[in-house]
């Protein structure tokens, strides 16, 4: 196959797509977000293209990123919510919202301890989340057995501002 030609083509989205995240504990798995006349988080299998999830956010997109010990996905929104939604993976039920925000969120990031999101806003400010906090019995787990994840695992995930 040749380097030049891609190797999917994904045609889904009505807007720009504004947001992409691969999901750290099932590598063929890539969320998309989109932008105003879109709203939709799209979830792929990029090993064959296809979209298993689609889900209307009411709002625009403008960064996605998945938690590494919960199986979630937080999105950060524009116009019109300016808000973070925290999201339960595969049925897409909401968690929560986080808001603050006194206009668009232009774009987060994920602190090195997994349970801090840092967003940026058009308001000017940067605002700290704990969005994925791991209760005591996870962190023991963590520790005595590396960075392993289990499928049982069972925690609390608190969404504090």
């Amino acid at each position: 196959m040749s380097g030049t030609q891609p190797l999917h083509v994904l045609r889904e989205h009505q807007a720009a797509v504004k947001a992409l995240a691969w999901c750290p504990w099932q590598p063929n798995l890539l969320a998309t977000g989109g932008g105003t006349s879109d709203r939709h988080i799209k979830i792929w299998n990029v090993n064959n293209a296809s979209l298993l999830q689609s889900h209307d956010t009411q709002s625009q997109i403008s960064a996605l990123l998945w938690s590494k010990n919960y199986k979630e996905i937080v999105s950060s929104h524009g116009h019109s919510l300016n808000q973070l939604s925290i999201w339960k993976y595969p049925d897409m039920s909401k968690v929560c919202d986080l808001v603050g925000h006194s206009n668009r969120i232009l774009s987060m990031t994920m602190s090195p301890d997994e349970e801090t999101v840092v967003t940026v806003g058009a308001d000017e400010t940067l605002r700290f989340w704990k969005c994925f906090v791991m209760d005591e019995k996870m962190k023991k787990s963590k520790e005595n057995f590396g960075d392993k994840k289990s499928s049982s695992q069972t925690g609390l995930n608190l969404c504090i501002r």
